[in-house]
């Protein structure tokens, strides 16, 4: 065996040992939430109030709202969060 082979498996082992791949995640959800019997119940002079509600609540668990809008009779949301957060949390 050459001298140089202890040497450079040491190298080898040294770097090998240290590098770790970096793992990087964006998860995102979209949820639906619907007026029972779909009635328009969701009226426009309480919309944006009800928006805001929805997100704070949502920006609370940790997850960060990207979206909230909707019709007369549904909300949909648009959230990103993180793996260790189970969606049954956030929501």
């Amino acid at each position: 065996m050459p001298k140089a082979w202890p040497i450079f498996f040491k190298l080898v082992q040294v770097q090998t040992q240290f590098v770790m791949p970096n793992t990087y995640s964006k998860m995102y959800c979209q949820t639906v939430f619907a007026v029972k019997y779909r009635k328009a119940v969701i009226q426009d002079s309480f919309k944006s109030e009800l928006y805001a509600v929805i997100g704070n609540l949502i920006n609370e668990t940790g997850a960060k709202t990207l979206i909230i809008n909707g019709h007369f009779d549904q909300v949909h949301c648009l959230f990103r969060f993180f793996p260790k957060q189970a969606i049954s949390e956030i929501m």
